[in-house]
C-alpha cells in the first residue's frame, strides 16, 4: 500500500505535467479549436425583395486557423438603405435566413466583372479584393454589398460541454485566468 507521501508525490507530479502540458488558458484553447467561420466564396444569386437585397452565396467554412472544413449554401437578406456608401462592414444588419425556399422575387443577373453590362437592374461581382457584389440599377449610384458582412462566426456545440472542465483546470493551474479570461475572451472575439 502507498504511503501518504507517495501519494503525494504522485499528485505533485500530475499537477507539474498538466501545468506544463497545458499553459496558458486551457479554455481559450477549447474555445480556439471550436470556432468556425463561415466564408462567403461565391454569390450564385440575387433578387430584390422590396427594399431589402436577397443573396444567396456558396460557402467554406473554416477553421480557426483557416484551414478549410466544410462547403455550404446560405442566403442572407440585407437592407437596401444599409448598403450606403461608406457604412462600415461591421455595422451592416444581415439577416440570414433558413431553408432552401425559392427566392422571392425573380433573380437579377449576376455577372462577373469584366462582362458587359445586362438592360435593367444587375449585380457584379467585384473584380478587385475585398470581394463585393454591386447592385446597379436602382439608384445613381451602386449599391455595395462587401462579401465580408456575409461571414458567420460559430461555436462547435461540443465546445460549451467540455467549457466547465476547461475553467475548473485553468482555477486549478492559474487561478488568475479565472478574473483574466473573460476580458481576453471578450476583447479577443
Amino acid at each position: 500500500m502507498a504511503s501518504c507521501a507517495e501519494r503525494r508525490g504522485g499528485r505533485t507530479a500530475v499537477a507539474l505535467a498538466s501545468a506544463m502540458l497545458l499553459s496558458g488558458c486551457l479554455s481559450g484553447h477549447v474555445l480556439d479549436a471550436a470556432r468556425r467561420r463561415e466564408v462567403p466564396a461565391n454569390v450564385t444569386a440575387a433578387t430584390l425583395d422590396g427594399d431589402d437585397l436577397v443573396v444567396v452565396v456558396d460557402t467554406t467554412t473554416v477553421t480557426d486557423l483557416d484551414r478549410p472544413v466544410g462547403r455550404g449554401t446560405t442566403r442572407a437578406r440585407v437592407a437596401l438603405a444599409a448598403l450606403a456608401p461608406g457604412r462600415p462592414i461591421d455595422r451592416i444588419p444581415v439577416r440570414f435566413e433558413r431553408g432552401r425556399a425559392p427566392l422571392p422575387q425573380p433573380p437579377l443577373p449576376v455577372v462577373p466583372a469584366a462582362a458587359p453590362s445586362p438592360p435593367g437592374p444587375f449585380a457584379r461581382l467585384s473584380a478587385e479584393p475585398p470581394a463585393a457584389l454591386l447592385v446597379y440599377g436602382l439608384s445613381d449610384e451602386a449599391a455595395v454589398l462587401w462579401l465580408d458582412t456575409l461571414t458567420r462566426r460559430r461555436y462547435r456545440p461540443w465546445a460549451w460541454a467540455v467549457m466547465p472542465l476547461a475553467v475548473a483546470v485553468d482555477a486549478a493551474i492559474v487561478p488568475p485566468l479565472l478574473l483574466l479570461a473573460p476580458i481576453v475572451m471578450v476583447l479577443g472575439d
